[in-house]
């Protein structure tokens, strides 16, 4: 009994374990598939505030917009440039992560994409108790904006929820493919036997009977007929 009890601790140790683990393993996948739900129609108005990034030489810069005319096409006179260069991508990107946060409990975040020699799409935001970023194509004298990086501070009760789906699903289909093992499986069961004697005392018949939910695992045999019987003397 002892020895049982200790089985079923282990037993829930292991399952406690398991959730755990793939509770937290499966959480960069449900980031990425949750991810979409941000990238919305581009909007404007007063209260939408984007980053552009401005590039020169030896330098960027992240500068806030609410009107695209505000940054572009570029104003006459200046010699920064939209484009990321793949040369100069390595660097861009660094030089990006490296900016701090205007509010300073935030993360800026670049994607670039290489369409061309002149020609990116550039994915930047800044990433802390919300999002707040731009989709663009980028030329040096110009950008063209696709879509706006829009989640609020609630926007971590998005993510959760596709990843209770997506752990929710793994058990399932977890517990799915276990039942299918065992349905293919051999099941065993146990076998009781009755003899019944006449009155002068020679065996009349033996009834076998199978745990097996199966009718035709319950069968009457004659006493000489019964498999059970070989072997065993009168």
């Amino acid at each position: 009994q002892r020895g049982s009890v200790t089985s079923q601790s282990i037993g829930k140790i292991g399952f406690v374990a398991l959730a755990l683990t793939t509770f937290v393993g499966l959480f960069p996948i449900s980031a990425r598939v949750a991810d979409p739900l941000f990238t919305r129609p581009f909007r404007t108005g007063w209260q939408y505030k984007y980053p552009v990034l401005l590039m020169w030489s030896d330098h960027i810069q992240i500068r806030w917009f609410r009107d695209i005319s505000e940054v572009s096409p570029r104003p006459k006179g200046e010699s920064y440039t939209f484009n990321v260069s793949p040369e100069k991508q390595g660097w861009v990107e660094k030089m990006v992560r490296g900016t701090p946060s205007p509010n300073g409990n935030a993360a800026w975040v670049i994607h670039v994409k290489q369409l061309g020699r002149s020609k990116q799409q550039i994915r930047l935001e800044l990433l802390g108790d919300g999002i707040t970023g731009i989709v663009y194509d980028a030329y040096p004298e110009e950008v063209v904006p696709l879509w706006s990086r829009l989640a609020g501070p609630l926007g971590s009760l998005e993510i959760l929820a596709v990843h209770l789906v997506i752990w929710g699903g793994f058990w399932l289909l977890l517990r799915y493919a276990i039942a299918a093992k065992r349905r293919v499986q051999p099941t065993v069961g146990t076998i009781s036997r009755w003899v019944r004697f006449s009155s002068d005392g020679s065996e009349e018949f033996t009834k076998t009977r199978d745990t097996l939910p199966n009718p035709f695992l319950f069968a009457t045999f004659p006493s000489a007929a019964n498999p059970l019987n070989r072997g065993i003397s009168q």
